[in-house]
């Protein structure tokens, strides 16, 4: 497939004020893309390259203001994840001006619309609505599941990518993904209300559970014995960053552990520090505090689907040291 034909779709897309057209415009796209390209494609319109190219705006905008765009459309999607995937290996001495060549050969190719997508995916400012959601619903349109089922499979894997490729090739293949060790899933993430009514008129009928909010840097911790990895929100592994927290973890009895959990850092009077104070500290990581406030899974037991309620009471028990109290 063309690279021209997603990037106007991607344009169709953001001048549409329908949701509901935007999610069937993406559809149509999905199901006639090659089956090696449906990876690629679902990351670009979810706005991510699926590499770190390292490059940023200033690079960007001087090849889009020095390079005339082509005449013609002629590149490929496998051609242009090829050339991402060969920015991203660059480094080293000279890799700065290597990645800067190649992205220019690259806008060289490419027309003024497809010029303007890779600027913005390649930057992170792709702007057509809600980006990954909209594509998981175009899945799930596309492969006539529901868009909860495809959400799931997004959340457990953790890239829209793998779970397109599996999904449009095969519907079903959206009930294989489960929680695995060392692979590290979407962070459920709190919704904001106007204040605590407003948030109890939400949910009328619902049991509710009230903790602190810490304002630190989110980790998803996975232990299987005496190995633990931390993962930031972003999915990165973070472990060399955070290493003396890990101890905590490793100490905890259960064998196996998928734990959510905030680090923080305090005051000698208890009091925690400001945001970008405990960032500056992230590095050292024997200042910082750990709180657990959720668990996924605890030995041959995966807690995901259980009530909120069942999974603190697992939390409390396995992690005891740590467990934010609910």
């Amino acid at each position: 497939m063309l690279l021209d034909r997603v990037a106007r779709t991607s344009l169709d897309i953001a001048g549409s004020a329908s949701r509901k057209k935007k999610v069937a415009l993406l559809a149509a796209l999905l199901r006639h893309v090659p089956a090696d390209e449906r990876a690629p494609v679902a990351r670009y319109l979810a706005g991510e390259l699926g590499y770190k190219t390292g490059i940023g705006y200033a690079t960007v905008g001087e090849l889009r203001g020095s390079i005339p765009p082509a005449a013609t459309p002629t590149l490929a999607i496998t051609d242009v994840d090829r050339r991402f995937a060969a920015i991203a290996e660059l480094s080293g001495t000279g890799s700065n001006l290597a990645r800067k060549q190649t992205l220019g050969e690259l806008f060289a190719l490419a027309t003024e619309v497809e010029q303007g997508f890779l600027s913005a995916v390649v930057v992170g400012e792709l702007r057509q609505g809600a980006l990954d959601a909209l594509v998981v619903d175009a899945i799930a349109m596309a492969c006539e599941l529901s868009p909860k089922t495809v959400r799931t499979a997004y959340m457990l894997a953790g890239e829209i990518g793998v779970v397109a490729a599996a999904v449009l090739a095969d519907a079903t293949a959206v009930h294989t993904f489960g929680l695995t060790l060392f692979r590290p899933i979407l962070p459920m993430l709190a919704q904001t209300a106007d204040d605590a009514t407003a948030a109890l008129a939400e949910f009328p009928e619902t049991p509710m559970s009230f903790e602190l909010k810490l304002d630190g840097f989110r980790l998803q911790l996975h232990k299987d014995g005496d190995l633990v990895r931390a993962y930031s929100r972003a999915l990165n592994d973070v472990t060399k960053e955070v290493g003396p927290l890990l101890d905590i973890v490793r100490e905890l009895p259960a064998r196996r552990l998928i734990l959510d959990a905030e680090a923080i850092a305090y005051r000698a009077d208890g009091r925690p520090l400001p945001f970008q104070d405990t960032m500056k500290l992230k590095a050292g990581g024997q200042s910082l505090t750990l709180s657990a406030f959720d668990l996924l899974l605890v030995d041959d037991d995966t807690l995901l689907t259980k009530p909120a309620r069942d999974r603190f009471t697992a939390l409390a028990a396995a992690a005891p040291v740590i467990a934010v109290p609910h």
